[in-house]
């Protein structure tokens, strides 16, 4: 049985679209930069049929990146065989990293030639006693996302400018 490509949408929204595009498919964005370089952006007032806490990444008026929570119902393991399924075995297999907030994410990752697809479970509590908190979903362009990641490179590499009167 052949996989399945990796989506690339969600809600109307497609990764690599302008961020107009996006305006006019969810209506008004609150959008903000954030440090990585990105600017973040959630609907005003979602459409019907937005999933919870949507958010969009954008980078040089391309949509870079389309998050969001789930509810995947009682059963993690049969949410993450049906992934399994359609996507074949993950590149990011079981990851953990605390948050601030001391909860812990699990994650998982696809990829292939268009795209990157993770799924965090984010878990409250202690090993032994720990309860799924939500499952947030990313989706990456990854075309856009290496040209940004080069560019940060090469930002980062670049000596800083000399203050205005100053000489080198």
């Amino acid at each position: 049985m052949a996989l399945e490509p990796l989506p690339r949408d969600i809600a109307g929204v497609s990764l690599g679209i302008t961020f107009a595009e996006a305006g006019a498919k969810l209506g008004k964005l609150d959008c903000h930069d954030n440090p990585q370089g990105f600017r973040v952006c959630t609907p005003a007032a979602a459409p019907a049929g937005t999933p919870s806490k949507l958010e969009i990444y954008v980078v040089h008026d391309r949509v870079v990146s389309l998050a969001y929570e789930r509810d995947i119902g009682p059963n993690v393991w049969d949410f993450l065989n049906g992934l399994l399924t359609r996507y074949g075995s993950p590149s990011l297999s079981g990851a953990n990293e605390r948050d601030k907030q001391g909860r812990t994410h699990e994650i998982y990752g696809w990829k292939d030639e268009k795209s990157i697809y993770s799924v965090r479970f984010i878990w409250l509590g202690d090993e032994g006693s720990r309860q799924l908190s939500t499952t947030a979903i990313a989706l990456w362009d990854r075309e856009v996302f290496q040209q940004w990641e080069d560019e940060q490179k090469h930002e980062q590499a670049k000596p800083p400018e000399p203050a205005p009167g100053e000489t080198t």
